[in-house]
């Protein structure tokens, strides 16, 4: 019996080391992504624009920070390492030390709820690349993923691990299809990439699948990917019945009525929507609801919302109104997680 607890606690120990390794594996891996954002960010703080309006003369020799991304991975790793750092350490008791214990920390005041704000949700650059580079090619009229061509597995793979790094991000699946296959192929390609990669543990409301149309030109059945930019708007979380996580506008159950705190929320956004840098974008307002809701609740909250930016001074020429029903909810049955799933998303058009 002593020697199978042994072996209990080494396979234990193993498993935490394998851990702990594979997080100083990320972090390894954070720090070169930060290395290389800094190396790019100087080349381009040493570029003259000709127009003088964001990098000029003044810009150059501009001294930047260090990035500190985290410790590297130290190569000679032993299994001492390993539980010195899971091993709970104790701080020294009164008795011990002779020290009294410490005494609690008073509490900060409540912070004060900030007022409504907006801005275009832009992700890095390196992230857009990871995305980007990716396509996957299909046959004449085919749209059945090839997981066993090693060629696509390795494609899937990579974009799968890009989504499960980067969680915060929606990422637009697009088919596309030639002018001589049949109609929908683009869609279908589409959604059978999306689906596999729903199986790899990407939640569905984190993609975006979409036909692109047939293409007159050659060698365009393919599927490829690109990172969804939307419209953040933040508020106060101090709103009665509904808990406030951007980029969000939510609704009570069964409702379409757009409550007062999010239509300053939607003003701010027009706005924003109204400035010189962001005056030729569109808008895709999607409406959702939860599992069992009538699906036409989704296209009545994405209605309301387009209501309130046309009255907010945004041209309906540039709203177009997409109902998504439960396809994108969110896991759980807990109200919370109801509650994000009655909601609309501000999502910029490509």
């Amino acid at each position: 019996e002593r020697s199978g607890e042994l072996v209990k606690q080494l396979e234990l120990m193993a498993k935490k080391r394998a851990l702990f390794e594979a997080q100083l594996q990320a972090l390894e891996m954070e720090r070169r992504q930060a290395a290389q954002a800094q190396k790019k960010l100087r080349r381009l703080m040493q570029l003259e624009d000709p127009k003088g309006d964001h990098f000029g003369k003044g810009a150059q020799g501009v001294q930047l920070p260090q990035v500190d991304a985290g410790p590297r991975a130290p190569s000679n790793l032993t299994l001492g390492d390993v539980l010195s750092v899971l091993r709970p350490r104790d701080g020294p008791s009164p008795k011990q030390g002779g020290q009294e214990p410490p005494k609690p920390r008073p509490k900060p005041p409540p912070a004060r709820a900030p007022s409504p704000e907006a801005s275009v949700d832009d992700v890095m650059e390196h992230v857009h690349r990871d995305f980007s580079t990716h396509r996957l090619d299909f046959e004449h009229n085919q749209s059945t993923v090839d997981s066993e061509n090693p060629k696509v597995a390795s494609v899937l793979a990579k974009v799968g691990e890009s989504c499960l790094r980067y969680k915060q991000v929606t990422v637009r699946v697009e088919g596309y299809g030639e002018s001589s296959e049949d109609k929908g192929i683009d869609e279908a390609r589409a959604e059978a990439v999306a689906g596999w990669l729903k199986e790899t543990g990407v939640t569905l409301r984190r993609l975006r699948p979409q036909g692109r149309g047939l293409q007159s030109s050659k060698h365009n059945r393919f599927v490829g990917f690109s990172v969804v930019r939307k419209i953040v708007v933040t508020g106060s979380n101090e709103h009665p019945g509904c808990e406030f996580a951007p980029p969000g506008i939510y609704f009570k159950p069964s409702s379409a009525q757009v409550e007062s705190l999010f239509q300053k929320m939607l003003i701010k956004a027009a706005k924003l929507l109204r400035t010189e840098d962001h005056r030729g974008l569109e808008l895709e307002i999607e409406g959702h609801t939860q599992a069992d809701e009538d699906e036409e609740w989704g296209a009545r909250r994405a209605e309301a919302v387009a209501v309130e930016l046309q009255s907010a001074g945004i041209p309906s020429a540039k709203l177009s109104v997409v109902a998504c029903g439960a396809k994108f909810k969110f896991s759980g049955s807990k109200p919370e997680a109801l509650q994000k799933c009655r909601r609309v998303e501000l999502r910029i058009k490509e």
